[in-house]
């Protein structure tokens, strides 16, 4: 498994590939959050550790460590699983000047 495969963005994947990527463990409460540590198996991958935060089952907090020691705490709020997007969510302008190429 490829170490690009341990970043932030996989661990919110849902990929069915992900324990084989991270090592997994739950974490003490904390913050009245229940928490997740995972860190990635390959020793490249530029990330060092994570934690996800839980509320009620409800995903709020995520923790990142990287291989520099900088750390990013991102807070979810409004979280909404699995809304609806209409396509005008996702309409594209180019910025002026900008060549658009295809398509």
């Amino acid at each position: 498994m490829p170490a690009a495969r341990a970043t932030p963005a996989a661990l919110l994947s849902g990929s069915e590939d992900f324990e084989k990527v991270f090592a997994v463990e739950e974490s003490a409460p904390d913050e009245g959050l229940t928490w997740l540590a995972a860190r990635p198996k390959a020793a490249d991958t530029g990330l060092e550790s994570a934690r996800i935060g839980f509320n009620k089952g409800t995903l709020h907090k995520l923790e990142f460590v990287d291989s520099f020691g900088q750390r990013t705490i991102i807070t979810v709020s409004k979280f909404e699983k699995n809304p609806a997007l209409g396509a005008d969510n996702f309409k594209f302008t180019p910025p002026k000047g900008a060549d658009v190429i295809g398509g």
